[in-house]
């Protein structure tokens, strides 16, 4: 992927010595009141939205993660949320911007594309900062679990 270089040269070879080309096993975090925001959030948009973004988070599980090739669908998110990637689905029909929030996971004994939350906002706007301070709040959550409270 085109971030790879970004990151610290040590961090790749360690990277690549333990996961290489391994697949990644989707799983949706599960909070502390027992809710998969992830998963909340695809089933309130249409169901054929929902396929694709299922569709997205196959191919890049299989690629692996650091092999997908993006194509706008997956990005590396930016600043306070560079260690997230987002997968960016459209509804062209209802004008509306659909992410899903996601971290690639290698901390535990299987590599992990885990699915934190979601959001979606109408085409031509930005995210509210209540939006992406909940999306860090989400991703801070999963961190401190230990083990990981997955699903």
């Amino acid at each position: 992927g085109h971030w790879v270089g970004f990151v610290g040269a040590g961090w790749e070879s360690s990277f690549m010595r333990l996961f290489g080309n391994q697949e990644h096993r989707i799983a949706y975090f599960v909070d502390s009141t027992g809710t998969m925001l992830g998963r909340n959030f695809l089933n309130s948009i249409p169901e054929k939205l929902a396929s694709r973004f299922f569709d997205v988070l196959d191919s890049v599980a299989k690629a692996p993660p650091h092999k997908f090739a993006g194509g706008g669908y997956w990005e590396r998110m930016h600043g306070d949320l560079s260690d997230l990637h987002e997968v960016r689905i459209d509804d062209k029909a209802h004008r509306l911007h659909h992410r899903l929030f996601c971290i690639v996971d290698q901390e535990g004994d299987e590599p992990l594309l885990t699915v934190l939350c979601g959001a979606s906002k109408r085409v031509g706007t930005k995210l509210r900062t209540a939006d992406y301070e909940r999306v860090a709040t989400v991703r801070d959550e999963y961190l401190a679990g230990e083990p990981r409270s997955i699903a």
